[in-house]
């Protein structure tokens, strides 16, 4: 059958993935109107399951691999294609199943897309040895990230002390102290298990 044939419309494109994978219209606008973009985030999704990973697919190769392919083209919109990326479907897609599965954070996922991508030595390679390689990877032991809360503890007795009274300033320095602890892991503390260590440290100290 010669329609079988055809590319996808854009129009027909927009609906499909609007439909099956919840993207927003304008992502999927901006998808469907590169057929190189389509076939690679059908690839893509060959590796994925749920709408929450399609988003996050949708969302990195909109503003983020798109956004690189512009630097590339100085700014000529007209030029760029996800044909030209020199990061594959299948490099993206896992780098959205590290992010779902919190072994990034979402900076980390845009830092590492851009080493893959502008770093030629690491074409093909798996974005999961990158990151363990290059320190890309969100600290989430329990020890570690109590070893840090108690460290910025030991450092700021003052700030627990106004904490330990209670009042309007406990959730001011609440957010001081977790600031300071992300820091000192140089952005890499898991944010939410960070948080909760944080909270169990500080409550140890108040009994």
């Amino acid at each position: 059958c010669i329609e079988d044939n055809l590319p996808e419309l854009p129009d027909a494109a927009i609906r499909r993935l609007t439909n099956e994978h919840g993207l927003k219209i304008s992502q999927a606008t901006v998808i469907a109107n590169d057929p190189s973009a389509i076939a690679f985030f059908d690839q893509a999704m060959t590796q994925l399951t749920s709408k929450q990973q399609a988003s996050i697919l949708a969302n990195l190769t909109v503003n983020e691999l798109y956004g690189l392919l512009r630097k590339d083209n100085n700014n000529d919109h007209d030029e760029i294609s996800v044909a030209q990326s020199r990061v594959s479907s299948g490099q993206l897609a896992e780098l959205v199943d590290m992010l779902t599965h919190g072994i990034v954070s979402s900076t980390m996922s845009k830092n590492l897309l851009e080493l893959l991508y502008t770093n030629v030595e690491l074409s093909g390679k798996s974005p999961r040895q990158v990151a363990a390689d290059r320190g890309f990877e969100l600290i989430t032991n329990a020890d570690n990230l109590t070893a840090v809360c108690e460290s910025i503890l030991e450092a700021h007795p003052d700030e627990v002390q106004v904490y330990q009274k209670g009042g309007k300033f406990a959730t001011k320095i609440q957010k001081l102290l977790t600031g300071k602890a992300m820091k000192a892991t140089q952005g890499n503390a898991h944010p939410e298990r960070l948080q909760e260590i944080l909270n169990n440290c500080l409550q140890a100290r108040t009994k």
